[in-house]
């Protein structure tokens, strides 16, 4: 199966050692309550996740949360890896599957009015027109087909928060 991915890049000036993540906050518009959701992390060859390498300890599987009318950061769903997750600088696809066609993810677009994080329409600004993070950018979803391609949306990101680990 060929999941539903998110395309990440670590930049290599803002963390040339690259980043150890600890968890993906998803945000989802509806829920299967009785079916979970599997994320793991791949690399990204060719503009494409690799076929069937996964990061080691990347892959978490959850009972999605369901939220209300739009996205709200306090209703997030965690997926918390067991381990720190090592990602180097480089390009890597978050991949998300699920068994239920009723697990529906928020989709944020370039040039669309964005939401602040409880929800409501950002009075600072009117529509989305970036998409970098620091030092980790979201770069677009890549969509299966069911020729075992994929379609790339460069102008739409999955509503998410990756979540770094800071040591001291």
């Amino acid at each position: 199966l060929d999941p539903l991915a998110q395309e990440i890049s670590i930049d290599a000036g803002t963390f040339p050692q690259g980043v150890f993540l600890r968890s993906i906050d998803l945000f989802f518009q509806k829920v299967d309550t009785n079916i979970p959701v599997n994320i793991h992390i791949r690399p990204m060859i060719n503009g494409a996740p690799h076929d069937f390498l996964v990061l080691p300890d990347s892959e978490i599987t959850v009972k999605p949360t369901v939220v209300g009318d739009g996205p709200q950061f306090s209703q997030k769903t965690n997926f918390k890896f067991r381990n720190p997750v090592y990602c180097p600088p480089g390009n890597w696809a978050v991949c998300v599957s699920s068994n239920s066609s009723d697990n529906v993810l928020f989709v944020s677009e370039i040039g669309q009015v964005w939401l602040d994080s409880n929800g409501a329409q950002n009075t600072d600004s009117y529509e989305v027109t970036d998409m970098k993070g620091n030092g980790i950018r979201l770069k677009g979803i890549l969509k299966p087909l069911n020729n075992g391609s994929r379609v790339k949306e460069s102008g739409s990101n999955l509503m998410m928060s990756i979540n770094r680990c800071q040591f001291t």
